[in-house]
C-alpha cells in the first residue's frame, strides 16, 4: 500500500484505422496474451473488411495448453471464411516444424504486399517485425506497440523464447 502508479497515454500504433488496411490482405501475429488486442482488431476488421481480402492470423504459444480463448477463435473462423488461423506451438507435444513464431511466419508465405499487426512478447514482436522487413514489407505497413524499452536484452530473448 502506498505505492505510486504512474499512468501515461498509449504509445503504440496497434490499430487498423484510416486507410491502413484498404486494398490489402492483413497479417495478424499474436503471441500469448497478444491475442486479446488482435481479437478486438479482428472483430473490427470483420465488420468493415473489403470483400475479397484475406486475413491470416498466427497464434503463437509455447505449449498447447497456453492456447486460450479457443471458442472465440473457432467462432471467428466459422463466421469469417476469409480468415485463416495458424496456431504455432513452439515447445512440447503438438510442436510443429517451427521453433519460433517468426520462423512460422517466414515459412508460410510472402507477406510483402500485406499489412501487419503484431502483439505479444516484445522479443517475438521484434523478431517477426525483422522477418517481415527482410521479406520486403515496408515499416509503415507493420504496426505494433513499442517494444524497444520493454525488454532489457531483446537479443538474448529472441534467441530463446519467441512466443
Amino acid at each position: 500500500m502506498g505505492d505510486t502508479l504512474r499512468l501515461g497515454p498509449a504509445r503504440g500504433r496497434l490499430t487498423a484505422d484510416g486507410d491502413f488496411a484498404v486494398g490489402r490482405d492483413v497479417l495478424l501475429v499474436a503471441g500469448g496474451t497478444g491475442w486479446a488486442p488482435l481479437r478486438a482488431l479482428l472483430e473490427d476488421l470483420a465488420a468493415r473488411r473489403e470483400p475479397g481480402l484475406a486475413v491470416h492470423l498466427f497464434l503463437g504459444v509455447r505449449r498447447h495448453d497456453d492456447l486460450y480463448d479457443l471458442p472465440a477463435v473457432a467462432a471467428l473462423e466459422r463466421r469469417c471464411p476469409w480468415l485463416r488461423v495458424i496456431p504455432v506451438i513452439t515447445r512440447g507435444p503438438g510442436t510443429g516444424q517451427d521453433a519460433t513464431v517468426a520462423e512460422a511466419v517466414a515459412r508460410h508465405g510472402d507477406w510483402s504486399r500485406h499489412v501487419a499487426c503484431l502483439a505479444g512478447p516484445p522479443a517475438m514482436v521484434g523478431a517477426v517485425a525483422d522477418v517481415l522487413a527482410a521479406m520486403g514489407m515496408p515499416a509503415e505497413r507493420i504496426r505494433h506497440d513499442p517494444v524497444t524499452d520493454l525488454v532489457a536484452d531483446a537479443g538474448a530473448e529472441r534467441e530463446g523464447a519467441d512466443s
